[in-house]
């Protein structure tokens, strides 16, 4: 009797939740598409990546029902700005406080530096005059301000960072560990580097970003206490330990 009832109880639960989720009010977010933080799944078309799974979560856990776009890191600022995009995780840059408010912190990113074959550092004052890779669009290289002589270049991604790096073009690769750590397992072009290797510049903040178009107060607190329950639970703690070297 119970192992016949089983299947009818299971499909009665997922019914249940498909209708609360058909009742939910959708929040339409996007998240920058540079692995780890965000990507098309190429196997289901689906978004992916460390920012995509813990906004979407986020968003379920305020009571919505996510509408989440992956777009080109500069796309998504113009439709934070626009109010097409209503929210999004992002590390603080000119571009998106222009065009949102940070209503949350995330987390703090560790910034490292990390060269060639694994060549050590022990001091930030040995980059002076170098050569070092970052992103485009980010503005961790201002951690690096006070140091003369560095030459940056810019790459729209992680992976082709590692490119310039094995192309001799740069001396060293500036990021966010868990995305450097991303690199190294996938990027044909990693070498014997090792993110434990890398040396810490600092931190840049991560944060959580409403659209300064159409502001709402009530959904920037369902939003805030969220995404607290989430760090006071582990999950966010969680999501980035899977990126990590």
């Amino acid at each position: 009797m119970r192992s016949a009832a089983l299947p009818f109880l299971m499909a009665l639960l997922a019914m249940s939740l498909t209708a609360h989720r058909a009742s939910a009010e959708t929040l339409s977010a996007s998240v920058m598409e540079i692995p780890p933080w965000g990507y098309t799944d190429r196997n289901t078309g689906h978004a992916a990546g460390l920012y995509s799974d813990i906004l979407e979560r986020l968003i379920r856990t305020a009571g919505y029902e996510p509408v989440l776009a992956i777009r080109p890191y500069i796309r998504v600022s113009k439709d934070m700005a626009s109010g097409a995009s209503r929210v999004t995780l992002m590390s603080d840059n000119h571009r998106i406080r222009a065009a949102a408010i940070a209503i949350a912190t995330l987390r703090p990113l560790d910034i490292v530096v990390i060269g060639s074959g694994g060549a050590a550092l022990t001091d930030p004052a040995q980059l002076q005059g170098k050569r070092i890779a970052t992103l485009s669009g980010v503005e961790h290289h201002l951690l690096l301000k006070d140091i003369p002589g560095i030459a940056f270049e810019f790459s729209p991604s992680t992976e082709g960072q590692f490119k310039m790096l094995a192309a001799g073009r740069v001396d060293y690769v500036l990021g966010v560990r868990e995305a450097l750590a991303y690199g190294l397992r996938t990027s044909p072009f990693a070498g014997r580097e090792h993110v434990a290797d890398g040396l810490l510049i600092g931190h840049w903040t991560a944060r959580l970003w409403q659209t300064r178009t159409g502001y709402d107060a009530k959904l920037s607190a369902r939003l805030t206490a969220a995404l607290k329950a989430m760090q006071d639970s582990g999950a966010i703690e969680a999501a980035f330990r899977m990126y990590a070297d």
